[in-house]
């Protein structure tokens, strides 16, 4: 069997597993000029007359590499061409908006990305997005996440499908092997553009995958990344029921809510299970703020610790400004200005 053809059988397993798109749908495809966004591409183009498909290529350039971004760009448009989409593109100041909103390069990045992709989308008139990420940026990005002490929320990695904005990101290349998507680049005779940034090892995912996870692959584990993955679909099913039970806990313990506070019942919270705790707590943030990706497993033990302490009031303090103070019988959460 051709490397082609595993692919797309590949794929279109993922697709009938994880729902990700269907007959006649528009697609905006994310696409860097590297050779995993070209793979995803070339390989939708080849299913496009079966699933009666509409492309659009999207492709932002950074502005951090100013001639390699050009070339990029350059390559890009052509590429879209070749495959018969229509293709937009955008040229922005990623190192600017980092220093403005005191993000990290790479948080800055993803922000303006999927803007943009949400922008482009509505504009074309796309249902999804979607974006080239491997089973190997799955393996990193669970790796990154223990390493940094996440819990099993964040052992979930990327997700096939997620929202953002109107629209679903979709990843149907997150079963393959990016070493199988540069067999078929070079079977199918696909150039594509390297990415110098993807070497920089000032970037932690950049140590992780040209430093520990070769170094895992060759003294520990030869299948370490597919390893990796399987954890990741195994803590998302566990996962889901988890939240699932947490939503009704959390529904129960609340006794207000309101722009900048949300108030939970102390006593009600001492009596769940402490797997069922922390994901309410977890909610708790993101209800609030919007976004619970700053706060990790340690900031859930830290409230936890406060709840159980018979000391009150307690405080601790936790990522995006927020406060959680116990005090007379209540367990509140405040976003500080």
């Amino acid at each position: 069997m051709s490397v082609c053809k595993r692919l797309l059988e590949n794929i279109e397993l993922t697709n009938r597993r994880r729902g990700l798109f269907k007959k006649g749908q528009s697609l905006l495809v994310a696409v860097s000029g590297g050779p995993d966004s070209t793979a995803l591409l070339a390989l939708l183009s080849i299913l496009r007359k079966k699933y009666h498909l509409k492309l659009h290529v999207a492709h932002l350039n950074h502005g951090l590499l100013p001639r390699q971004g050009r070339r990029h760009a350059q390559f890009t448009k052509k590429l879209a061409q070749k495959f018969r989409a229509p293709y937009y593109g955008r040229k922005i100041s990623v190192r600017e908006f980092a220093k403005k909103s005191r993000r990290s390069l790479e948080e800055a990045g993803r922000l303006m990305r999927y803007h943009f992709f949400e922008e482009v989308a509505g504009r074309a008139g796309c249902q999804k997005i979607a974006t080239a990420h491997t089973l190997d940026d799955q393996a990193e990005t669970v790796l990154m996440r223990v390493l940094r002490g996440s819990g099993l929320k964040g052992l979930g990695g990327i997700p096939f499908k997620r929202r953002s904005g109107r629209f679903e990101v979709i990843r149907p290349l997150l079963d393959c092997r990016k070493e199988e998507l540069r067999s078929f680049l070079r079977e199918s005779k696909i150039r594509t553009c390297a990415d110098q940034s993807n070497r920089d090892l000032r970037f932690f995912r950049n140590r992780v995958r040209w430093q520990l996870l070769p170094w895992l692959e060759k003294s520990f584990n030869p299948q370490i990344k597919r390893s990796l993955s399987s954890l990741r679909n195994i803590s998302e099913e566990l996962q889901g029921y988890v939240e699932s039970m947490s939503r009704r806990s959390f529904k129960k313990c609340l006794l207000k809510r309101t722009r900048s506070a949300l108030i939970l019942d102390e006593a009600r919270l001492r009596c769940l299970h402490p797997a069922i705790l922390k994901e309410v707590f977890f909610q708790a943030v993101s209800d609030l703020c919007g976004d619970a990706r700053q706060v990790d497993y340690a900031h859930m033990a830290a409230i936890e610790e406060i709840l159980k302490s018979p000391k009150t009031p307690l405080e601790t303090h936790l990522p995006s400004h927020l406060l959680v103070r116990k005090s007379n019988g209540r367990l509140e959460f405040l976003v500080r200005n």
